[in-house]
């Protein structure tokens, strides 16, 4: 097999498993009402290769939408709720005696060891030995041994807490790559659907190991080659930060950033980073938590500025051709059909004078809806 072809293979994996996490993520949010950003980051973390930290109150389907989410792909999934007194042995399995007996040294390995999908609630109680751990477990994926590394095969670790991380769990923290706070059901015609949303009921999008790692490997070489106009937003967005937030953000963390951007492109079908992406940043430059989460709701506008640049002319076009594609389908006669075809025209050349530089796949669908519509129109009259 030659370099061209494994690369196309390589790339059909990649973009096979991303559309089963963005249509898994569709039917999560029929099934997690007003949990929109959880599954929306959790999808992103699973595309980048990403750990996620969600904060928030008990009962609010923090673990429910990972354990949900972890079935439906199939994956190895290990839960643990963490407490002062946890062990290694319960993130990792136990010394076997067997090998003792026979002069060696080796685990039984299980849990952590074996997942692809790891839970850590309670992770703000963690001891010092298990946060030691799980620092280079999250980071480097792998557990030192007497042998030498055991590699881990975890992609995304999931931690949640009723608040931020301190004491001995305090550096774990900036591990969490991604982070969001749950809050409860606000909406109250949400709050009814929320009640007899069936749960128990999970669809299967298989996803293999394979696959999982095709998408770390992928998002690790679309954050390397980030477009200019990326690393152009992002610098501004560094360089502005500080007179607008008081909190340290690292390098490490900035850097970040970039892999979350890739992990969004794929979900959203696409194989290379654009300005929109940015909006990732949003669940990843804030600090602290206040009652009325000001910081955080300032960082996510404070993103969203800088994420939506430049969408407004493709935005606007995008609503226009979904108008004309619905009105296509309800023609009432030859004069409207003649209206439709006219605006369709005229649109379809306002797009052609347009030079885009990013988000050329979107404005390729709008290209393509517009000889959509002029073609359902046509069809219909005739």
């Amino acid at each position: 097999m030659d370099n061209y072809q494994k690369g196309t293979n390589e790339m059909n994996t990649v973009l096979t498993a991303s559309a089963k996490i963005h249509d898994l993520t569709v039917a999560a949010k029929s099934v997690f009402i007003e949990r929109d950003d959880c599954i929306d980051a959790l999808g992103t973390c699973l595309c980048a290769g990403e750990h996620l930290m969600m904060l928030g109150k008990p009962g609010l389907a923090k673990s429910a939408i990972a354990h949900w989410m972890s079935t439906a792909l199939s994956c190895n999934y290990f839960w643990i709720v963490l407490n002062p007194d946890s062990m290694r042995e319960d993130i990792v399995g136990p010394i076997s005696l067997k090998s003792l007996n026979e002069d060696r040294w080796d685990r039984k390995w299980s849990a952590m060891a074996l997942a692809d999908i790891a839970m850590f609630d309670e992770v703000g109680k963690a001891s010092n030995q298990v946060v030691n751990m799980l620092l280079n477990a999250f980071e480097e994926r792998k557990f030192p041994t007497p042998d030498g590394d055991k590699l881990l095969p975890l992609h995304v670790a999931i931690g949640a807490s009723n608040e931020t991380l301190d004491g001995d769990a305090a550096a774990m923290w900036d591990r969490f790559t991604v982070r969001l706070v749950v809050q409860p059901i606000q909406n109250l015609s949400a709050f009814r659907e929320m009640l007899c949303s069936d749960v128990e009921s999970v669809p299967s999008f298989p996803v293999s190991r394979d696959e999982l790692t095709a998408l770390r490997n992928q998002a690790k070489k679309m954050a390397l080659h980030a477009p200019a106009s990326v690393l152009d937003t992002l610098t501004e967005m560094k360089s502005t930060y500080g007179a607008r937030f008081d909190n340290y953000i690292s390098d490490r963390r900035w850097r970040k950033i970039l892999r979350v951007c890739a992990g969004h492109a794929l979900l959203h079908g696409r194989t290379a980073i654009e300005n929109e992406d940015l909006i990732v940043a949003k669940w990843m430059l804030w600090e602290n938590v206040d009652p009325q989460l000001e910081e955080v709701n300032n960082v996510a506008a404070w993103v969203k500025e800088f994420a939506e640049r430049g969408l407004s002319e493709l935005i606007c076009f995008e609503a226009l051709v979904k108008e004309l594609l619905t009105e296509s389908q309800q023609v009432k006669d030859q004069n409207h059909a003649a209206d439709i075809i006219f605006k369709c025209r005229k649109l379809g050349n306002q797009v052609k004078k347009i030079r885009p530089t990013t988000n050329l796949e979107r404005w390729d669908k709008i290209r393509t809806l517009t000889r959509t519509v002029e073609e359902t129109v046509m069809n219909g009259v005739g």
